[in-house]
């Protein structure tokens, strides 16, 4: 990059830390290195296209447990008599 700018390293760098490039720079490298990796531990397989995030939503629905019916409430009366607030 120096000899692009046609300039020494050192004030590249200084230039660079300066307008906060360094930064930039590195996550740029870690992008890199992160798609790098992924890409050498992919498994390319030949036959039909299968969309994985939809496989989920559908595993992940039938998954789920039934939900519990609700209890159904005491009447009104039965629920006074059993706080003691019985009305005569």
């Amino acid at each position: 990059m120096a000899e692009y700018y046609r300039t020494t390293p050192e004030e590249l760098r200084t230039s660079l830390e300066r307008q906060g490039g360094t930064s930039a720079i590195e996550n740029n490298l870690r992008t890199r290195k992160s798609i790098e990796a992924l890409i050498a531990k992919a498994k390319v397989v030949e036959g039909e296209w299968v969309d994985e995030s939809a496989v989920e939503a559908v595993g992940e629905s039938k998954e789920e447990k039934p939900k519990k019916a609700a209890k159904k409430k005491a009447p009104a009366k039965k629920a006074a008599k059993a706080s003691g607030q019985e009305d005569n």
